[in-house]
């Protein structure tokens, strides 16, 4: 590199420490529009089929020995035979057909990741959650209800 090389990287300036003392004077600035929200999935399996539930829904889960409540949103019924590949990325087959024994809840993983004492336990069930923790309940721990009525379950998937 020659020195008049060198000299282009500061046209306009008038030597290198007119160019740095510019950089330094400049304030960036950035603004967040608004925050990204990232859901995940969570199945809740019924004993009974369901049909009280509309898309967009809330769906409450709640932890009984500590009383604590997540809010989710429901999505929709889950779809009956549906088969992926072997990683489960593509479906191959499904049947348009609704299965009414299982809900599929949108839950807002920027909240289950928040580091506050709102809900500690839940949080760590879900598999994508950074408190995430191989955990053992009894079914009657955990409650799934929305304002009208409580779902019996025998299973729940938070997600994989």
């Amino acid at each position: 590199m020659t020195n008049t090389d060198s000299n282009n990287l500061f046209e306009g300036f008038s030597g290198r420490e007119d160019f740095l003392k510019f950089k330094q004077e400049r304030e960036i600035s950035t603004t967040i529009i608004e925050e990204q929200k990232t859901f995940i999935w969570t199945r809740v399996f019924l004993r009974e089929e369901d049909h009280s539930l509309k898309s967009g829904d809330k769906v409450f889960i709640q932890y009984v020995p500590s009383g604590e409540i997540l809010e989710t949103i429901f999505g929709a019924y889950d779809k009956k035979s549906t088969v992926s590949d072997k990683n489960g990325s593509d479906v191959r087959e499904y049947d348009p057909e609704d299965d009414m024994r299982v809900l599929c809840l949108m839950v807002d993983l920027n909240l289950v990741n928040k580091n506050n004492n709102d809900i500690p336990f839940i949080k760590t069930l879900f598999k994508q959650s950074i408190f995430f923790e191989y955990q053992l309940l009894k079914l009657n721990e955990l409650k799934v209800y929305s304002n009208n009525k409580q779902f019996e379950y025998y299973n729940i998937d938070f997600g994989g």
